[in-house]
């Protein structure tokens, strides 16, 4: 390596996602010198990448209409009572205050519609979700593209993007939505001095407006964002983290920070090694659609200087389509966030396991529930017909009256999605059991006429509905027959959105020893940490809610 090069602070931040630049810009705003260094040559994180949804209970929008008590309730719930009630409390405790603090420093935040995951449950609510607002990339003038380029999902076109308003009008069907996303399209393509420039497209939203304004924010405060930073290893001084060492293309960097450490360098999902070390059933690092620098470097430094962890086997999953093209990123099926009314999940002995219609964490652990033989990497199938082909997007995949079948590539065919005219010549063509398919098909079929899901529950609770149903159909909106050929399927598989287990913490954020004890000087936030709400996903935005509330705690923990 080149010779070393040092640097001073009183908080090193580990990591660029919206966790740690407000760890950042709150330690920075109670009188501490902040720096935050990035791994890669893009900062963001997974939170650029993500709907930018924080789930934060008791928010400023709900009016008093949820409290602490109501939002405990549905944790202790949902969780069966297996979380860590210390962080849990603190979480709840906090999250009010950050989202206020957030508005303080210049993050636009709005009420969101989304309901709950769990909304059946005893204290479950909607409004407990908030989301960022949009706002110009020119904002951020030429530190724009060093931004972490956003998730496809949010993008109309795989171009022009769409934000939280809009995104509800389309799965709503609200009068208008369409002549909205005509305006959206007219708006990029007659942006010409942007469009000189690059296809991406200057109007932010999601969570890459979260991290833009956080960058912002930062930039405002004069706060060092050093990129393409390689943590190699923890400064352990007697028993304390006094700082940090990392690899920038050779050069050795060293970071001494006279606070602590806090890292917030996401999860290990894209560590296939830590994954076969851990994992309660066999997975795949290639099914997991968190961006593929997270593979584990703040947990791997945090254990060699005593960091104990907890729930390690435990991801946040999802249901993806893996297509037959390295250049193409995985997508999660049926949505998010979009209609599935005319589709049923299958596994390979053609058996009907879920409501297609909950949420995508909940489908991945019904998986995990069939038994110690099946593996999370072991393929499923995505069953539908015409309708739904016409009609909704399937992963990367446009409805086909947007892109019909013939612009799809002829390799696609019989490999990763088939086509047959009746649902026997289907079950033939996949290898499926055709008299299981045709009597799955054929019960669904009478659910969906009759509006009553009796298997599994499918169109039972306000998310189903609102979230993974169509207005337009009927008497439940969560269920429409399979009956229009031609029929299809398509590979899905249970894949990830990123790790939920991770580095033991304490209520303070504080990195805990595995008898409990603390480490001084070493915090850890989001994905680096294992997840307060146990093995549960309460509601849109419990991964980004959880890492900024605590990114909040640690920074007010680190300057008290």
């Amino acid at each position: 390596m080149e010779p070393k090069q040092a640097i001073y602070c009183d908080v090193l931040v580990v990591g660029s996602g919206a966790g740690g630049m407000l760890a950042a810009i709150r330690a920075h705003d109670l009188g501490l010198k902040s720096v935050v260094v990035e791994k890669t040559h893009y900062f963001g994180g997974t939170s650029a990448l993500s709907g930018g949804a924080i789930w934060a209970p008791n928010n400023q929008f709900m009016n008093g209409s949820d409290s602490v008590e109501k939002a405990k309730k549905y944790l202790t719930a949902i969780t069966n009572g297996n979380m860590r009630e210390d962080r849990a409390d603190a979480f709840l405790a906090a999250a009010p205050d950050m989202t206020n603090y957030l508005k303080e420093i210049g993050v636009g935040i709005a009420a969101d519609t989304t309901p709950d995951y769990f909304i059946e449950v005893e204290g479950g609510m909607t409004g407990r979700s908030i989301v960022p607002t949009k706002l110009d990339g020119k904002a951020l003038g030429p530190t724009f593209f060093e931004m972490r380029e956003p998730s496809h999902l949010w993008k109309a076109g795989h171009r022009v993007a769409l934000d939280w308003p809009d995104m509800h009008a389309v799965i709503e069907k609200q009068t208008g939505w369409q002549m909205s996303i005509a305006k959206l399209f007219a708006r990029y393509w007659t942006d010409l001095s942007w469009r000189r420039i690059t296809r991406r497209d200057r109007r932010v939203t999601m969570g890459a407006a979260l991290v833009c304004a956080l960058r912002i924010a930062m930039e405002k405060r004069g706060i060092p964002l050093m990129l393409n930073m390689r943590l190699t290893d923890l400064a352990d001084s007697g028993g304390r983290v006094s700082g940090a060492t990392f690899d920038s293309d050779g050069r050795e960097v060293t970071v001494r920070a006279a606070k602590g450490v806090i890292i917030a360098a996401g999860g290990f999902e894209h560590n296939q090694a830590l994954r076969d070390a851990y994992a309660l059933r066999p997975t795949s690092a290639g099914h997991s659609i968190a961006p593929g620098i997270n593979t584990g470097d703040g947990l791997m430094a945090a254990q060699d200087v005593g960091a104990g962890t907890e729930m390690m086997g435990h991801f946040w999953w999802t249901p993806v389509v893996v297509l037959p093209d390295p250049h193409v990123p995985n997508s999660m099926v049926p949505g998010p966030l979009f209609r599935s009314p005319g589709c049923v999940l299958v596994r390979p002995d053609g058996e009907r396991f879920v409501n297609e219609a909950s949420s995508y964490d909940r489908i991945g652990n019904a998986v995990l529930a069939e038994g110690s033989n099946r593996r999370s990497s072991d393929p499923y199938w995505m069953i539908f017909d015409a309708r739904y082909r016409t009609t909704y997007p399937i992963g990367n995949l446009v409805p086909s009256a947007m892109a019909s079948d013939k612009t799809l590539p002829r390799e696609w065919w019989n490999r990763f999605i088939y086509k047959a005219d009746t649902i026997a010549e289907l079950a033939s063509s996949t290898g499926l059991p055709a008299e299981q398919l045709n009597a799955v098909v054929a019960r669904m079929n009478e659910a969906a006429r009759e509006g009553k899901d009796t298997q599994f529950g499918r169109g039972d609770t306000l998310f189903d509905r609102t979230l993974s149903g169509d207005p337009a159909a009927g008497p439940n909106p969560s269920l429409v027959p399979i009956d229009k050929p031609p029929f299809y399927a398509i590979r899905a598989y249970i894949g990830d959105i990123g790790s939920k287990g991770g580095i033991r913490v304490n209520a303070n954020a504080q990195v805990e020893r595995a008898d409990g004890t603390p480490i001084s000087g070493l915090y850890a936030i989001g994905n680096s940490a294992a997840s307060p709400f146990g093995d549960s996903y309460p509601g849109a935005g419990a991964t980004l809610g959880a890492a900024m509330t605590f990114a909040y705690i640690a920074a007010d923990h680190l300057a008290a």
